[in-house]
């Protein structure tokens, strides 16, 4: 006789688990606004169903985070650029958001970089967040300067990636850029022999190293440095920061890039 144990036994128990690795929707149109030293950024968001949070990055490595599609904060450095990305319940994370840049301007003349740009240069638009509170601004070679009357005057119109800006407000304000970052790799300086007024457009602060040997000299707002063949660099300028503009002096017409590095 068969044994009772023999035989095809089929269970209706059924094990398996689900992974969501679905990433979740991007911010868009970030855009800044201030008041006073207050900032708030706002963007569109559809929300996902399983949405939990956005989260605000720094160029400076600063980590903000929001369930609404704003964020209000006091800037505490002079330069910065902002992302903004929403996570899930899962922990996916979105793509970056568009860029947005913000510099903190004194009253008076500032030396910038304009490292975030619309796709319309024209000052009207890169200047727009100042509104009447902006005075002039000076590039190598152009200016211009707002008449209430005649709105902007002068031969500089557009503005050009790559190249420095003295901008001079009345008052402390902030200038607000949503954009896209200028491509430091792609961007190549056509360096004439004497003071040349250009962007530091690395995303981190690099050592005076990276200048050419060809240039000997270089002046920022308030600081500057010369090259010493046994000394190496003297003056109270010792590095370049994201954001900042600079006057570099060299002794033939070259050409280079920033060597930004990791």
């Amino acid at each position: 006789l068969a044994s009772m144990d023999e035989g095809v036994f089929i269970s209706d128990v059924v094990s398996g688990y689900s992974v969501d690795n679905i990433h979740p929707t991007t911010p868009s149109d970030l855009l800044g606004t201030h008041l006073d030293n207050d900032l708030t950024l706002q963007w569109n968001y559809n929300m996902d169903m399983d949405f939990n949070y956005h989260e605000i990055k720094s160029l400076l490595d600063v980590t903000r985070y929001s369930t609404e599609n704003q964020v209000t904060f006091t800037p505490e450095e002079s330069y910065d650029e902002y992302t903004v990305n929403s996570v899930d319940i899962n922990d996916n994370i979105s793509e970056n958001s568009d860029k947005i840049s913000v510099h903190n301007l004194h009253y008076g003349a500032n030396l910038v970089g304009l490292n975030v740009l619309p796709d319309n240069l024209n000052i009207s638009i890169i200047l727009e967040s100042l509104e009447s509170n902006i005075n002039s601004i000076i590039g190598e070679g152009v200016a211009a300067s707002l008449n209430p009357t005649l709105g902007w005057i002068g031969s500089l119109t557009n503005i050009s990636p790559g190249g420095g800006y003295w901008i001079r407000v009345d008052s402390d304000d902030m200038l607000i850029l949503p954009g896209e970052s200028v491509d430091c790799g792609e961007l190549n300086f056509n360096l004439n022999e004497g003071a040349n007024l250009i962007s530091y457009c690395c995303e981190q602060s690099m050592p005076l190293d990276i200048i050419p040997e060809d240039c000997s000299e270089i002046v920022g707002e308030g600081a500057a440095s010369t090259f010493n063949p046994v000394l190496g660099w003297i003056g109270n300028l010792q590095e370049l920061n994201p954001g900042k503009g600079y006057w570099l002096k060299c002794s033939d017409q070259i050409q280079m890039q920033w060597e930004c590095g990791e």
